[in-house]
């Protein structure tokens, strides 16, 4: 599982005290709100939705080209309706592929996101589901009591496939192996997949160095 050396341009990247290195070229909204425990590489036109929510991150996470992190959110369609975002916690030793689009409001340690990967639907569709949800209740004379949201759950040393779409409040249980559109789980991974998982985040950040 060890990672081929890599090198970057120092001037490319900014690289802090706890040795997270952030691509200039990514974008890091309500920078603030964003938390890098440490050791965890971000790299070009990433988007990190920091001023929709607070974006926690574990150390050594690898995000790689064009991924997007948001909050999801929570709806309560009562007689004054309330939208708010929830906190969003990635554990430690995550990986995330290309491309992908991630709102979800945990993900545990050892998770491994493939490429291409949506995880929940796109924010507008959901939006525009929950308002004409809480129209037409209004309009029948009905109140909603419960709450209604878009919080994706990935479970400890899970593994999420390339391409694979996960439907809206999808809970991914403990080494369940998710693929397909949408996504359902088609394997189980070993006992030993957290060791796995963290020797390859580890091994990707240790081998991206400096250019000479």
């Amino acid at each position: 599982n060890s990672q081929a050396a890599t090198s970057y341009n120092k001037a490319e990247y900014i690289i802090t005290q706890a040795g997270n290195k952030v691509h200039r070229g990514s974008v890091l909204g309500g920078s603030k709100n964003i938390i890098l425990r440490g050791k965890t590489i971000v790299h070009e036109n990433c988007i990190f939705r920091g001023d929709l929510g607070k974006i926690a991150v574990g150390k050594c996470c690898i995000f790689k080209e064009n991924v997007v992190i948001r909050p999801s959110f929570k709806f309560s369609p009562l007689k004054t309706p309330s939208f708010r975002y929830i906190p969003m916690e990635i554990g430690e030793y995550v990986t995330i592929g290309a491309n992908s689009v991630i709102c979800a409001a945990r993900i545990g340690s050892c998770v491994s996101i493939g490429s291409d990967c949506i995880i929940h639907n796109p924010l507008a569709k959901c939006l525009s589901s929950l308002y004409s949800l809480y129209f037409s209740h209004v309009h029948h004379g009905h109140e909603l009591c419960e709450s209604k949201g878009r919080r994706c759950i990935l479970s400890e040393r899970c593994r999420i496939e390339d391409g694979t779409v996960l439907p809206p409040d999808t809970t991914v249980p403990p080494y369940a192996i998710m693929s397909g559109s949408p996504g359902r789980m088609v394997g189980s991974l070993p006992e030993v997949s957290d060791r796995i998982q963290t020797s390859i985040a580890s091994s990707y950040y240790n081998n991206f160095h400096l250019k000479d």
